[in-house]
């Protein structure tokens, strides 16, 4: 027999057709069930759950990863995505596995919106736009606005400002997504100012109006009792009247307004003149100057008392007149016409001069016989000066100081150049004859180790002239006719002081003192160390008040101070100093070392580490553990960088600077850190088939590197974690293989086990009939 089917089948038992029996039986070959999952199916964003159409006759069986219901049924619901099998048992006999795929079908669409209009002030209508297109659209206004032009379309407009949303769903899996467009908002005022380039004055009432803001519309209004005579929806107008002007003007943009002010200029400010005379009506004129002010801007009328007259010119702002009296001038403004006046009153001057004095301010003495004399007041007349009888004016006989020679009494006239009046006063001729007193010489310094060289003071420090004479064998070194000056050598100097006062003279001597003592009691002290941070040290020398010179060592400096007691030094080494008295007399120098610590902190940082699959971030760790300061320096730092250790998690070189905390001395050290992802391979694929006959077939598997751990899917009955796998039932396997040492693993390779199509489904059927002499039948 071969294949399915019933085939009659005659059984004859016995020896002998005479001793024997025969009988027929029927045996019957089920076929073996086809099962068929159905057709390729998907989840969407409105069905999250479809129904699978199976086929085939039997009983079935469902398998896959999310079944819902009916895993027993033609047609069972499922929810999730997945390959789902089925396999149908008929009469005893098991299909072949059928498998279908049920994918998702869940993109959303990625919706835009825009708009090409906005709201103003005289227009709150937006136009609405949204891509893509051949969706279902649903809009939204945000508070206070609306949609005008239909929630439903892709395309629509909005009334009102704020931010409105486009709801987009794809009408072939109901997935959706939003979008939003803020409404243009064109509600800015325009800005805008008015001025004015006229005033209204005594005589003009008018003022031009001007507005800075063009392609506008404008309306003026004038204040209560003024007017707008250039026309009010101009830009630029005239008014009459005075107060404060309004422009209100719109945007021709967007509707928007605003508006501004301006003050009509004023000026009827009245003139406030005044008048002044410099002169008056003396003894010897009756002419008289006046002035008025303001001395510009204005115009001017003089008018003179009864009996007096204007000489100088009527109109004039600085004139003359003639005569006592009351003066008037009539100020009139050139600009707004306004006037005032003011008046002034002739001086009248006949007083003769007062406090008019005569005195001799120097002396008759015994080198002169000439005396200066000396007259008041010292300006405002001319002077005529007289001697007496037997003596002479020598020198400015008409001047205020003269000079005389002679004794006896000399009158000054003098007469004022204001009034012409006149007065006298006398002034007696004095004596000077007395020696000058008080004359001393002194050295003010000494012979010293620099110098051979001291000053000499004479006294009194003036009202005479001075001559100096040395000693023999010393000089005088700084001018012999000098208060003071300088002698060089030992010995007694002598100085004559002649006074200039009455030519008398007296002298006076001083002997030259020395001054050899070299300075005692030096110490030098340094302060401070030279670090990594700072070369400076601070140096100082005992005692101070003292000339000083200080020497820096080979490869150091002096900064500052190398000329005082307190210096700064730059960088290591021996200092020194030479003092020197103020007599030019130096000790021996002085030394000090100054203190140094440059000494670099050592630090080492951990090294040779590798980035893996399984290992996203390192931690490196520096030394020293205390007394640095840290930076980490690299392009993958995670966290701080100033820690003593941190955290990478990029490849490449990350160095470690320390910087000591006590002298601010640096190193550095590198860290490498590289990166080992290589994914390993896993080797071997391909189908093979399952027979009834061979119920289980081995899946062989390898992998690049072999030290590899190795998992298995898809349901193998044996050797799930090795490279030799048992498959006991049809379908799809995968080996993946996880590289121990840097955890990355492969793509899966993929084998497929196939069933036999072949393979018989047999069904017995016993139509034997058991008797007495028949006790068994063979099935």
């Amino acid at each position: 027999m071969v294949g399915a089917g019933s085939w009659p089948v005659t059984y004859t038992v016995g020896i002998t057709p005479q001793c024997g029996n025969s009988t027929n039986n029927t045996i019957t070959v089920n076929a073996v069930p086809i099962a068929n999952a159905g057709s390729t199916q998907s989840l969407t964003c409105s069905n999250t759950t479809t129904i699978l159409s199976g086929s085939g006759g039997g009983t079935y069986s469902w398998t896959g990863p999310s079944i819902v219901s009916g895993n027993t049924s033609a047609n069972p619901v499922v929810s999730g995505a997945g390959i789902y099998s089925l396999t149908i048992n008929s009469s005893g006999c098991t299909s072949a596995t059928s498998t279908v795929a049920v994918g998702f079908n869940t993109v959303a669409p990625v919706p835009t919106a825009g708009t090409s209009a906005s709201v103003t002030c005289t227009n709150s209508v937006i136009n609405l736009t949204s891509n893509p297109a051949s969706m279902n659209y649903t809009w939204t206004a945000p508070g206070g606005s609306s949609i005008t032009g239909g929630v439903n379309n892709q395309n629509t407009t909005g009334s009102g400002p704020g931010t409105y949303t486009v709801r987009v769903v794809d009408p072939s899996n109901g997935c959706f997504s939003t979008a939003t467009i803020a409404a243009q908002i064109n509600t800015v005022a325009p800005v805008t100012s008015a001025g004015t380039s006229g005033s209204v004055t005594c005589n003009n009432t008018s003022i031009n109006l001007t507005n800075t803001l063009t392609g506008a519309s404008y309306t003026w209004t004038a204040p209560g009792g003024s007017s707008i005579t250039g026309g009010a929806n101009v830009q630029n107008t005239t008014g009459s009247g005075a107060g404060t002007y309004t422009v209100k003007v719109q945007s021709a943009v967007n509707g928007c307004t605003a508006q501004a002010t301006v003050a009509a200029l004023i000026n009827t400010v009245v003139p406030v003149p005044s008048a002044s005379t410099s002169s008056s009506v003396t003894c010897s004129s009756s002419a008289i100057s006046f002035t008025a002010l303001p001395a510009s801007g204005v115009t001017y009328t003089w008018t003179a008392p009864a009996g007096g007259s204007i000489t100088g010119g009527v109109n004039a702002q600085i004139t003359t007149g003639s005569g006592p009296g009351t003066y008037t001038v009539r100020v009139t403004d050139a600009v707004n016409g306004c006037t005032a006046q003011a008046v002034v009153v002739a001086n009248i001057n006949t007083v003769a001069p007062v406090g008019v004095t005569a005195n001799a301010t120097s002396s008759i003495t015994c080198t002169s016989n000439t005396l200066n004399l000396n007259g008041a007041p010292g300006s405002g007349g001319t002077y005529t000066w007289v001697a007496p009888s037997g003596s002479s004016i020598t020198g400015g006989v008409n001047s205020q100081n003269a000079t005389g020679s002679g004794p006896g009494t000399y009158t000054l006239i003098f007469q004022s150049s204001v009034n012409g009046c006149t007065a006298q006063a006398t002034a007696a001729a004095l004596f000077n004859t007395v020696a000058p007193v008080g004359v001393t010489a002194s050295a003010t310094s000494s012979i010293t180790c620099a110098s051979q060289t001291f000053s000499l003071s004479g006294a009194p420090s003036s009202g005479g002239t001075y001559t100096w004479t040395a000693p023999a064998g010393s000089s005088i070194t700084g001018g012999v006719n000098n208060g003071n000056t300088t002698g060089s050598g030992p010995g007694t100097y002598t100085v004559i002081f002649q006074s200039s006062v009455n030519g008398c003279t007296a002298q006076a001597t001083a002997s030259a003192p020395f001054n050899t003592v070299v300075p005692t009691g030096i110490s030098a002290i340094s302060s401070g160390t030279v670090t990594c941070a700072s070369s400076a040290v601070n140096l100082g020398v005992t005692p101070t008040g003292l000339t000083y010179s200080w020497t820096a060592p080979a490869g150091s400096s002096i900064t500052s101070g190398g000329t005082s007691s307190s210096a700064t030094g730059s960088g290591g080494g021996t200092y020194s100093v030479v003092v020197t008295g103020t007599n030019g007399c130096s000790a021996p120098a002085a030394i000090v070392v100054a203190n140094t610590n440059t000494t670099a902190p050592t630090q080492t940082a951990i090294a040779s580490q590798s980035l893996t699959c399984s290992t996203s971030s390192l931690n490196i760790l520096g030394n020293p553990s205390s007394g640095v300061l840290y930076s980490w320096l690299g392009t993958g730092i995670v966290g701080p960088a100033n820690t003593q250790s941190v955290n990478v998690v990029l490849s490449g070189n990350y160095t470690l600077v320390v910087t000591s905390t006590a002298n601010s001395c640096t190193s550095s050290a590198v860290a490498a850190i590289g990166t080992n992802t290589t994914s390993p391979s896993a080797l071997g694929s391909g189908s093979v088939n399952i027979t009834c006959a061979t119920p289980s077939v081995t899946l062989i598997g390898s992998a690049n590197p072999s030290s590899c751990t190795v998992v298995w899917t898809g349901g193998v009955c044996a050797g799930a974690t090795s490279y030799t796998a048992t498959a006991c039932s049809a379908g799809t396997y995968s080996m993946t293989v996880t590289n121990p040492a840097n955890g990355c693993s492969s793509t899966p390779a993929t084998f497929t086990v196939v069933p036999d199509a072949a393979s018989p489904t047999a069904t017995l059927a016993n139509t034997a009939t058991i008797t007495c002499l028949n006790t068994s039948a063979q099935v």
